[in-house]
């Protein structure tokens, strides 16, 4: 049965978009040009995710990444239709994951947020959260995430520190403290993947990361 979510929605803000070479951009409303929170958040090597690639080959690793792409892609739209209240219309290869993945967003109401752009000028940060909405009848931010396989808190810690960026910038732009953040992964051919944690541990992590990242963009 499709649940009927109740939306109480935040006034929008509007912030342009650039794609560069060098990684996304948003500009705010203030003429402010602001790195995205994934590119912050990803620009250290990832040597694990090399080791893969030379393990299973180029043209592996290409496929595996263009289909974990699409995936999460439909997933993304998927939950967007659904928490609308929306008719969500799901290809054959999607059903399975989407069928188990949607009982985890029962949890979801009193939206306020969906796919909302948002920007810190504390932070000197911008980008597009998921979801703000209440989880479990607690204000959170709630990030939706794909995965092939399951797991665990310590493959996910940047995950953490991206939802805690989005809730220092909805405080900031909205005057809500939020406290709480939820992870949720569709996994394939597994049952979905919940993390909720408070955000209190991550904005020293966070601060620390956006400080690296500006020292390696001087040099």
């Amino acid at each position: 049965m499709h649940t009927n979510f109740v939306h109480t929605p935040l006034p929008k803000i509007q912030l342009v978009r650039h794609d560069l070479p060098t990684g996304r951009v948003y500009v705010t409303p203030e003429g402010n040009k602001y790195p995205s929170v994934t590119r912050v958040l990803g620009f250290k090597p990832k040597p694990f995710i090399e080791e893969w690639k030379a393990r299973v080959g180029e043209g592996e690793a290409k496929a595996v990444s263009a289909r974990a792409a699409a995936r999460g892609t439909a997933i993304h739209a998927y939950t967007e239709d659904y928490l609308n209240n929306k008719p969500v219309s799901v290809t054959m290869f999607d059903h399975t994951m989407w069928k188990s993945f949607k009982r985890v967003l029962s949890d979801i109401n009193n939206i306020r947020l969906l796919e909302g752009t948002l920007y810190s000028d504390k932070l000197e940060l911008a980008g597009t959260t998921d979801i703000v909405a209440d989880y479990k009848n607690v204000l959170s931010v709630i990030d939706v995430k794909t995965s092939l396989r399951e797991k665990c808190e310590a493959d996910i810690f940047d995950y953490f520190l991206q939802a805690t960026a989005y809730a220092c910038m909805v405080y900031e732009r909205y005057g809500l403290a939020i406290k709480q953040i939820v992870i949720l992964i569709a996994v394939d051919d597994s049952a979905p993947l919940v993390f909720v944690k408070n955000v209190g541990p991550y904005l020293e992590p966070l601060f620390d990361v956006i400080r690296q990242f500006k020292v390696a963009q001087k040099n």
